[in-house]
């Protein structure tokens, strides 16, 4: 259900994520920024593996539990908006300061869901070999456009489940040594 609420809260996010993207890489050119970030998600649509590269990286890569908490609230005309924030370990979030990831439920705000996620490091670990998979599955295959190749679709989406997989076995087979070791 947390991963449900992360990958909801990050479709509604992405827009401003995108648009954040798009000021610092103006910035970097020397460009003036654009003077707001855009406040709903609206404009032109996006297709869903950019959106599915984009929540892999957002998670895996820029993400941090320890400093982050996730939540849903109420805009101005009393629709569901996202707010992504620092976490303070004070007042009403005191309660959570222990809970290794905060992400409050849509349904009752005061129900972190992501409290008994201890092990969310492997899923970033996961989601980054993910990502990295496939960037380099999409630039190996407009590479190949370019010289004429339809692209592989199929053949991307495979890299990528094989790089989660292989994040997930090696930590199987971490986790197996470290069980044999300290039997011995």
């Amino acid at each position: 259900y947390a991963l449900t609420n992360m990958v909801a809260l990050f479709l509604l996010l992405s827009p401003m994520v995108r648009a954040e993207r798009a000021a610092d890489a103006a910035a970097a050119k020397g460009a003036a920024p654009p003077t707001a970030l855009p406040p709903s998600p609206s404009g032109s649509p996006v297709a869903l593996a950019t959106l599915l590269l984009e929540l892999l990286h957002f998670y895996g890569c820029l993400f941090d539990p320890a400093a982050h908490a996730l939540a849903w609230d109420r805009g101005v005309h009393d629709e569901r908006v996202v707010v992504i924030g620092r976490r303070h370990n004070s007042g009403a979030l005191a309660v959570h300061e222990h809970a290794p990831l905060l992400i409050f439920d849509a349904l009752d705000a005061t129900n972190n869901v992501g409290k008994c996620c201890y092990r969310f490091s492997l899923i970033q670990k996961v989601f980054r070999c993910a990502a990295a998979a496939g960037r380099a599955a999409a630039t190996a295959a407009a590479e190949s456009a370019c010289k004429g190749v339809p692209p592989d679709a199929e053949g991307i989406m495979t890299a990528m489940l094989a790089a989660a997989d292989d994040a997930s076995a090696a930590r199987a087979a971490c986790e197996t040594n470290t069980a044999s070791t300290e039997v011995k």
